[in-house]
């Protein structure tokens, strides 16, 4: 058994998501199983002004310092395109800026597992 709590960001403001995270990584601590929580580099597209917009690198890796220190595990969720009037998944650029974040901080911080795309 494990909690996968959503700590997917509304709003591009970093000190109310680390406040959104820490308290939803409590609530699901109070059950006794690993919290693996899922996080996305975009803005969610419930916003309708900032929705998919994909947050800085400095932000990003707010998210996974955070997850880190917390939770059990993190899964990173893909991308949705940020063309208007279009739906659907992102095409994969390897070189975007919170992927770069994501490795570095993945190569800092010990082992990382990668699966659905080529690290």
């Amino acid at each position: 058994d494990v909690i996968f709590p959503s700590l997917y960001t509304m709003f591009d403001n970093q000190s109310d998501w680390i406040k959104y995270a820490k308290g939803n990584i409590a609530e699901a601590r109070q059950y006794g199983k690993p919290v693996i929580p899922f996080i996305w580099p975009q803005i969610h597209n419930w916003n309708s002004s900032d929705g998919r917009k994909y947050m800085s690198g400095s932000f990003w890796k707010t998210q996974l310092k955070t997850v880190h220190s917390l939770a059990d595990g993190v899964v990173i969720w893909g991308s949705m395109t940020t063309k208007k009037g279009k739906s659907g998944w992102d095409t994969w650029k390897s070189g975007a800026e919170w992927w770069k974040v994501t490795k570095e901080f993945a190569k800092s911080n010990g082992t990382a597992k990668f699966s659905g795309c080529k690290a």
